[in-house]
């Protein structure tokens, strides 16, 4: 056991799972009440001193995976874990990463947040900001023991090439994918004060190009914004739900989408005329 504190949680299948320091820890919740067992034995997915920005689980066809976003001196910065069996050895490891900035582009080494589909073949990263790097990135994930960004990697010089999104001087904290069809991922954070840009604190991104996601509207949040969720409702509506700095309402609530009943994909007919 650790005497530090958690880093991140994730919730899927009556399984809690708890990243403490460098460790991933799975926990049995089908009790929702008194203290609950753990199930195998933890799991290092990153250096000693390390930990996990953020975590997110998904079941592809009888596999559970773990996707982490990994912070501090590890070069990789996400990491795929199979969580599925723990009585077995190759489904209670590490089996895949990704360093997005290699090439001596970038030394912060910091995957801030991950979102990942529902099928589990993309992850979406972002990453601490930095003037000579981009800050969030589609990862194809679809084979698991081998990630690869969408786009390529950057190469030195100039490392602003590649796949990804460049924030400006925002230095993003959480990321969401609130969207699959519509293409549309929300990236917020803090002002970055040593970049000279006073980019806006909550961008939305187009994903239609998933190697280069483009920016398509935002809102300044001065205060700085540390946290993100978004839900979309039935009638097309999209609302995030963000945490802030700002010391007199730390909660603050975003609408988006068409504000009506819409589909989002369909077959058009035209009327045949004579």
């Amino acid at each position: 056991s650790v005497s530090t504190d958690a880093n991140a949680i994730f919730v899927m299948n009556n399984r809690g799972y708890v990243t403490a320091d460098n460790y991933l820890y799975v926990f049995d919740l089908s009790s929702k009440s008194g203290s609950r067992p753990r199930i195998g034995n933890r799991i290092s997915f990153a250096n000693t001193g390390d930990t996990a920005g953020q975590i997110y689980g998904r079941v592809v066809g009888s596999t559970t995976y773990i996707f982490i976003a990994v912070q501090g001196s590890t070069v990789e910065e996400l990491k795929v874990l199979n969580v599925t069996n723990h009585n077995q050895s190759s489904q209670w490891r590490v089996v895949g990463d990704i360093n997005i900035e290699p090439n001596n582009c970038s030394s912060l080494e910091s995957g801030k947040a991950v979102y990942v589909n529902p099928d589990g073949t993309r992850a979406f990263i972002s990453s601490t900001n930095d003037v000579n790097f981009k800050e969030f990135f589609t990862i194809n994930t679809s084979n698991k023991s081998n990630p690869s960004l969408v786009g390529g990697l950057a190469t030195n010089p100039p490392c602003t090439n590649g796949g990804g999104y460049e924030a400006g001087g925002m230095d993003p904290e959480q990321s969401v994918v609130v969207s699959l069809l519509e293409n549309r991922a929300i990236v917020v954070g803090l002002d970055n004060p040593n970049d000279a840009i006073n980019s806006k604190e909550y961008q939305v991104l187009d994903l239609t190009n998933e190697a280069n996601p483009t920016y398509c509207g935002g809102l300044d949040i001065d205060a700085g914004i540390i946290g993100i969720t978004s839900v979309k409702e039935a009638d097309g509506d999209a609302f995030s739900y963000i945490i802030t700095n700002d010391a007199s309402n730390e909660l603050k609530i975003i609408q988006g989408g068409p504000d009506g009943t819409y589909l989002e994909e369909g077959v058009y007919d035209s009327v045949e005329t004579d």
